[in-house]
């Protein structure tokens, strides 16, 4: 605090050791201060009263308080003691003491005396020869070169901007507070909605004389006309940083905005980072074979290089390529990149740090810990501001800035949805807008400047609340002009990328979205870049044959990579099954899809169970002949551990929605469905069970129906099992006189199953403990068997409930329980013969004239009302 705001702070003369109101005065400047983790009001309205009970207003004018846990997360009235005492009320906190830092101390030798003190406190071990000096080879730093006036605005603003050279995309934000475009008492705001606003009006009398249309650049002064190189130049590297327009404004009124827009953005980029983000993985993994031997002699493609090498899981290539990199870089002075790829070097460390790596870990991770990012930049000469721009990266400075912008948007969208939600109306400013444009801004900054930062939690959830509050505006009342309305590649990649795959089923379940638009240009790259995903993970070789891909295959099979194109793929799924797209439209992914199915070695049961989604939604897409080949898949000794569910739900899919049969011509098929039973798994270490029999049940025809029910019967009278039992006899696989041994076997498991325990009553709720009694009654409904017979009344007798289960039209209702229709089941299969029950329903009425119960009331209307 001394350091910090110049005060003369300490203990002395403090009247008492236990004194609890105040820790630090300066009795020159008459301030006190309390320092306290206790970040809640009630312990500042303590100490206030405390401060007024012992006079101290006549010997302090500023009462300060230091909160060091966290941010402070209260309201309070700072002039609470103003206007009697004459006191100053002030806070401080982790967020108060940045900015102080940030505004204040922007120059090497303003900050030196803060770090040499916080090393010297938290690192005494660092300090040289006795001294707190921590820094003693700062090289002195200075401000932008300072504008020549000699040279020409045009040359201004260029050299301005070539300050910052090595970055491919400089913060916008950076740009808006050089001081070519504002004054620093401007600085407020000069940037939003892709535009740079400037107070300098020679720019907007320069720009004046200039037209941009269509990307081409008109000049109408031909006193510019020898700078129009330049000025493409300049404007590109704007655009390149997401400004398309300058606007002059004189005192925060917004005079004139200028165009100035020349990118032109090719459909089919070929550079890095495309072939990465719409999975052309294989001429990515062809482009950087051999970049660990000899890199790029350009070191900005070289760090690019570096950086998708990590991102495609080669991270001991990654590092090689970085290494080199960072030597060349500062061989040649070329301070950014240099930063750039140590920086990157270090965000590498923990993926080296891999058990199928230990041998070169070992070698490599020494050399990682000998980085020292704080050093390193202040050996650097260079202008303050592109050192400032180095710290913030160290520092994930713009990561926590667009954090804070993301967060106070989607308050903002919160509140709108809420507001229309309760018939209220807004107009302005789209919230939406701001949080998108925040998304794509930290989404560029650190993807366009090769900067791992993606992979870590962090930045994962500021793009995951940015994306939650754009559904939610998705999801406000149609009546709202401004909400967010259709989806481009750019936000759903953001999904596959950034979102944990339970968070995105969460958002899609919390605000209850059921289709997903695309933007009708978006169409057909969004499903060229799924047909990528699928493609790039075979190959197809001589004769047709198609094969895992080598490259991700020879990767361990739970390196970050490999793993991250499992969680990939869930959100696919997740995604098609939402997503606006006609069943031509996305049939062209269909081939691809069960080539994927067919060698992917990276493919595991939660895969299959998120297929099943996509099968749900859209199995109509698929042709007779693939759906056979699906379900050849799903029985695949290869395709370990899809489970019986899986198949079967596949089954009854392609039955119900497609009318798929399985014919003569499919009997190898059958064959291979039948006589799974008796194979077994070795990678699962389990045998096939006969549920892998019933699962086709639906798709067979006659003959095939037959020979799995003779199937089934051998095996029960073989060894009875009332669960293989109960699922045949759901299916319709035989009645209830066929096999009269069979169904006595299983009434004797229905009446073992039952037990008084099964349900119970906790805190006026009733809660069902087991559910095996009640599905084996369930399954006896269904095949209409007589529960007036003496086996299956002895199931009566267990429990009241059990009682009502089995008598329910002889049951006594005079004391009957409502709540059990509600909290606890009742044969789903009997549901229909509750209505000629009377005395169940005048039961029912009573209640709801004396208890009104939504849930009651529904039940009522739909099985005791005829």
């Amino acid at each position: 605090l001394n350091l910090l705001y110049n005060f003369n702070l300490s203990k002395n003369q403090i009247e008492s050791p236990q004194n609890k109101i105040i820790d630090l005065h300066d009795l020159e400047r008459e301030i006190c201060v309390q320092v306290t983790a206790n970040n809640t009001k009630a312990k500042v309205e303590t100490t206030v009263k405390n401060f007024i009970d012992n006079e101290l207003y006549k010997t302090y004018k500023e009462l300060h308080f230091l909160i060091i846990d966290r941010n402070i997360d209260f309201n309070y009235d700072k002039n609470k003691l103003n206007e009697k005492f004459g006191v100053q009320i002030k806070f401080h906190d982790s967020t108060t003491i940045l900015k102080t830092l940030i505004n204040d101390f922007d120059t090497a030798t303003k900050i030196k005396p803060v770090y040499n003190f916080v090393i010297s406190e938290l690192a005494p071990e660092k300090v040289q020869n006795g001294t707190n000096t921590i820094i003693s080879n700062i090289t002195t730093t200075s401000d932008l070169p300072k504008l020549r006036k000699e040279l020409h605005l045009v040359d201004q603003i260029l050299e301005s901007l070539k300050v910052f050279e090595g970055f491919s995309f400089i913060h916008p934000r950076t740009i808006s507070r050089l001081p070519i475009f504002n004054k620093k008492e401007s600085h407020y705001n000069a940037y939003s909605h892709y535009c740079l606003k400037t107070s300098n009006k020679a720019i907007h009398e320069l720009l004046q004389k200039i037209k941009v249309e269509d990307t081409v650049v008109r000049i109408s002064d031909d006193s510019l006309k020898p700078f129009e190189k330049k000025l493409k130049q300049i404007f590109l590297i704007l655009n390149n940083c997401l400004i398309q327009c300058i606007c002059y404004r004189e005192k925060y009124t917004e005079i004139k905005h200028h165009e100035i827009v020349v990118k032109q953005y090719e459909n089919n980029c070929n550079c890095l980072s495309c072939q990465f983000h719409e999975f052309r993985i294989k001429t990515l993994f062809t482009t950087l074979k051999g970049k660990a031997i000899t890199h790029s002699e350009n070191l900005e493609n070289a760090l690019a290089e570096g950086y998708y090498l990590c991102k495609l899981g080669e991270h001991i290539k990654g590092w090689q390529v970085l290494n080199s990199v960072a030597e060349k870089s500062k061989n040649s002075n070329n301070f950014v990149i240099y930063f750039l790829s140590l920086y990157n070097i270090k965000q590498i460390r923990g993926f080296i740090d891999s058990p199928w790596w230990k041998s070169e870990n070992k070698q490599i991770l020494p050399k990682i810990d000998e980085i020292d990012l704080c050093n390193t930049i202040n050996t650097f000469s260079i202008p303050i501001q592109l050192r400032d721009e180095l710290i913030k990266i160290k520092e994930n400075y713009y990561l926590h800035y667009s954090r804070e912008i993301i967060d106070e948007q989607f308050e903002r969208i919160l509140d709108t949805k809420k507001l229309y939600e309760n018939g209220g109306y807004s107009s302005g400013t789209s919230a939406v807008n701001l949080l998108l444009e925040e998304l794509y801004i930290l989404y560029t900054f650190y993807s366009v400047n090769h900067i791992v930062a993606d992979d870590f939690y962090t930045f994962k959830q500021v793009i995951t609340k940015g994306i939650e509050g754009v559904l939610i505006s998705f999801t406000t009342d149609k009546s709202y002009e401004y909400k967010f309305k259709e989806f481009n590649n750019l936000l759903l990649l953001f999904m596959l990328f950034f979102l944990n795959e339970k968070k995105l089923e969460g958002f899609l379940k919390k605000y209850k979205i059921e289709s997903i638009p695309i933007a009708k240009k978006e169409k057909e790259k969004f499903i060229s870049v799924i047909i990528n995903f699928f493609s790039f993970q075979y190959t197809i070789g001589h004769l047709d044959n198609i094969d895992f891909n080598d490259d991700i295959a020879k990767q361990n099979f739970f390196s970050l990579y490999r793993q991250s194109l499992r969680f990939i793929f869930n959100k696919i799924i997740i995604l098609l099954s939402k997503v606006e797209l006609t069943d031509e439209e996305l049939k062209p992914i269909t081939q691809p899809f069960i080539d994927y199915l067919k060698v992917s070695e990276n493919f595991n049961h939660n895969n299959w169970v998120f297929a099943l989604r996509f099968f749900r939604a859209k199995i109509q897409i698929f042709s007779g002949e693939q759906i056979e080949k699906i379900i050849k898949l799903a029985v695949d000794e290869k395709q370990y551990c899809s489970r019986n569910e899986v198949l079967e739900t596949i089954c009854e899919l392609a039955f119900e929605k497609t009318n798929f049969v399985l014919i003569n011509k499919d009997k190898a098929l059958f064959d291979k469905l039948i006589n799974s039973v008796t194979m077994s798994d070795n990678r699962c270490n389990r045998g096939f069970d006969i549920f892998q029999v019933l699962a086709p049940w639906k798709i067979v025809d006659k003959t095939g129906k037959q020979i799995i029910k003779q199937k089934v019967v051998e095996y029960l009278q073989n060894k009875f099992d009332s669960n293989i039992y109960m699922h045949a006899g759901l299916k319709g696989v035989f009645n209830k006189d066929e096999y009269p041994d069979l169904l006595e076997n299983f009434i004797k498991n229905a009446v073992k199953s039952c037990s008084f325990f099964d349900v119970k009553e906790e805190k006026g709720r009733w809660k069902i403990q087991s559910f095996d009694g009640y599905n084996h009654i369930n399954c006896l409904a269904f095949m209409n068997v007589d529960f007036k017979q003496e086996n299956i009344q002895a199931i009566a007798k267990k429990s009241d409930y059990y009682n009502w289960l089995i008598n329910y039209d002889t049951f006594d209702y005079s004391n009957f329980n409502t709540k059990w229709l509600t909290q606890l089941d009742f044969p789903y299969y009997n549901r229909e013969k509750l209505k000629q029950i009377d005395s169940l329903r005048v039961k029912v009425e009573e209640e709801l004239k004396k208890n009104h119960d939504a849930k009651l009331a529904k039940f009522y209307i739909k099985y005791l009302i005829e």
